[in-house]
């Protein structure tokens, strides 16, 4: 894994994705596909020791979010206007994965789907997302 600043130059990383524990870990922008791994903070757990549902969704959109970016060469993102989340699996604490990819865009909106997977490549959550699409200020 690499750190933030492989992702693109003069891209930083955001406080929320800091606090999910972001790392990088590989984009093709071409595709439209990123991956991405998380650690969650013991602070994220549930009284059944998981990790919480919000923070599963927010690593999701992460993920969609960034393979969105990864695709436009950081010139635009895009802001969730709904999002969807399969919870397949209980999220435990220890590092795990997301995979994000973009499904097909206009030039206002944009489609978007991600999956979660654990250590082992077990699936534990997926999502699909709509989102408009904004220009990122220079």
């Amino acid at each position: 894994m690499s750190n933030d600043a492989d992702f693109f130059p003069g891209y930083a990383q955001t406080p929320c994705a800091k606090a999910l524990g972001w790392t990088f870990i590989a984009s093709d922008p071409a595709a439209g596909t990123i991956r991405l791994g998380f650690t969650p903070a013991d602070t994220m757990l549930n009284p059944g020791r998981a990790v919480q549902g919000g923070f599963v969704a927010a690593m999701l959109d992460e993920a969609m979010g960034g393979a969105f970016v990864a695709s436009t060469d950081a010139r635009e993102a895009v802001l969730t206007i709904d999002m969807n989340v399969s919870y397949c699996r209980p999220v435990l604490p220890g590092a795990v994965v997301a995979t994000g990819r973009v499904i097909s865009r206009t030039k206002s909106t944009a489609f978007l789907e991600a999956e979660l997977f654990d250590d082992a490549g077990t699936l534990l959550a997926r999502s699909t997302s709509t989102g408009r699409v904004v220009a990122i200020p220079a």
